[in-house]
């Protein structure tokens, strides 16, 4: 099974944890925040039942929504498929299997078609879950979301990890940016539970909260919430606030509410993700981005095949506080003799305030050009009391890129599942960073052709970032300590990584533009 062509994803949200021996999703040690000492929850055993959440799917006209669900484990797993229409009503499937490693695709408006349910009426949007009994984390995938302009990929939610933590958000944060004209904010949310729940609505910008009406659930039901018009129930524009940062809070004893979300704009077409960062797992008080393009890319960058580009890094940060922080931000990028660092002046950043930052205004600090670098951003506050955004902007054509900024303590951003493929046009380019002080073993699987093979001895320093370019992995044609290589012919496969030490590694998968290859002289024509 093949996924839609990652150029024609423009909301790519890769989250999937890998089932490899490692350390997926316990928190690292980030730094001198290590997460507080409390009682450890009983980890999920081949009875208990387990649930993965999809938050959204979409039929209205020119929609179509389909699930691309893998087993990763080695054994047969029977599930059942549940649908949540708009207002919270429920349909079941009947149980079906999925084989060990096999893929399965799941078309919803086919699905509904065979359940005898009329997808024209309230189920024409709603939510998706999958219910099966089992340990670990064994099934994943991505719900895509295809629209005249957009295309949604979306990863799922789980009720309870592999270690039987709570994986539901305990509050739904997010930020906005440049709102205003025919820019709106759209956030779509699902009570996951078959209770009535009420949750209270926060506004923050220009250094004050602002408090709208509760929004109230019914049990399963999920809504679609609009920026301008909260806004306007508190009789403000948009360009009063066109920066800041809202905040929704379920009552109740139990997290109840999932979202996800979109940016829109009307007049470009252009539509970028909207992040809510999981409370529970912001353990440490930095956060990191990895594969940062910066300026023009140097001839060894693997951004150079952008043609003419000059990339700025836009970052937006939000202060969840009601007092100022200081922000430190420092620069890191690869040197001759190793990882160096840049740190930059420090910023203050205002109590429930959100701010951007235009890295161009400190490129006199760094040694351009650079072939990427990645950014860390240390605050004073408590831990998760800072979340963020980061843009990486080529002002020469005025697309976005959005780049993951995650916390430093979130030990499921060392670890990835994802499709990868390349083309004639693309390369497909994997970037790892050592956050912490010690090195860091990498396990780092590629399924392709039928082979599976590992990259052997992969460790990095700290502080190291490493691209790794599936074309040029291909290419060298290296055996792995079993003596298999990946087929010359292959361009498009499976792959995982995963840290092997209890340190803190961030990942992030890219789809570039393929460098052009120098043209060859011509042949000389014997005479």
């Amino acid at each position: 099974m093949r996924l839609p062509d990652p150029r024609n994803r423009p909301l790519l949200a890769m989250a999937a944890v890998v089932v490899l021996a490692g350390l997926a999703a316990q928190p690292s040690s980030a730094q001198g925040n290590g997460a507080p000492s409390r009682s450890q929850p009983t980890p999920p055993d081949e009875n208990t039942p387990r649930e993965l959440i999809y938050p959204y799917y979409s039929l209205r006209e020119g929609y179509d929504s389909t699930l691309y669900l893998m087993d990763r484990s080695p054994r047969t797993i029977e599930y059942t498929v549940a649908f949540h229409s708009l207002s919270g009503q429920t349909v079941w499937a009947k149980a079906r299997t999925i084989g060990p490693h096999d893929d399965v695709e799941i078309n919803v408006k086919d699905l509904l078609d065979d359940l005898g349910v009329d997808y024209r009426g309230d189920f024409l949007e709603g939510s998706l879950s999958i219910h099966f009994k089992g340990e670990g984390n064994p099934l994943g995938g991505r719900m895509i979301v295809k629209g005249p302009h957009e295309t949604l990929n979306m990863g799922p939610v789980w009720s309870m990890g592999e270690y039987g933590q709570n994986m539901v958000p305990v509050l739904l944060n997010a930020l906005w940016h440049d709102l205003g004209g025919s820019r709106d904010v759209e956030a779509t949310v699902t009570n996951i539970t078959g209770l009535a729940v009420t949750a209270d609505f926060y506004l923050e910008f220009g250094g004050k909260r602002h408090t709208p009406e509760a929004l109230r659930f019914a049990p399963h039901e999920t809504k679609h919430i609009f920026l301008t018009e909260a806004l306007a129930s508190l009789k403000i524009t948009a360009f009063q606030a066109p920066i800041g940062g809202f905040t929704i809070a379920a009552g109740g004893n139990q997290p109840a509410l999932v979202a996800q979300g979109k940016v829109t704009d009307a007049d470009s077409g252009q539509i970028t993700a909207l992040d809510f960062p999981l409370p529970q797992v912001q353990a440490a008080s930095a956060l990191h981005a990895t594969g940062v393009p910066l300026g023009r890319p140097s001839a060894d960058s693997p951004f150079a095949g952008a043609r003419d580009a000059n990339f700025i890094p836009h970052l937006y940060l939000r202060n969840l506080l009601d007092s100022e922080q200081t922000l430190h931000l420092t620069i890191e990028y690869p040197g001759e003799s190793g990882p160096k660092a840049t740190p930059l002046p420090p910023i203050i950043l205002g109590g429930y305030t959100t701010q951007e930052i235009r890295l161009d205004n400190y490129f006199t600090y760094l040694p351009l050009p650079l072939p990427y670098c990645s950014i860390r951003i240390q605050y004073n506050g408590p831990r998760g009391s800072v979340i963020g955004e980061l843009n990486a902007v080529n002002e020469t054509s005025g697309r976005a890129n959005p780049i993951g900024l995650a916390n430093e303590g979130n030990g499921y951003v060392g670890s990835l599942s994802s499709y990868w493929s390349f083309d004639e046009r693309t390369d497909f380019v994997v970037f790892l960073t050592n956050m912490g002080e010690k090195n860091c073993r990498v396990g780092f699987r590629i399924e392709a052709g039928g082979e599976t093979y590992f990259l052997t001895n992969l460790k990095l320093i700290p502080h190291e970032t490493r691209q790794i370019s599936l074309r040029e992995l291909r290419d060298k044609q290296e055996p792995d300590f079993q003596g298999h290589v990946i087929p010359a012919n292959v361009s498009e496969g499976r792959l995982s990584y995963i840290r092997l030490d209890n340190v803190p590694m961030l990942g992030r998968v890219a789809v570039v533009p393929r460098i052009p290859k120098p043209a060859e002289p011509p042949k000389e024509t014997p005479p």
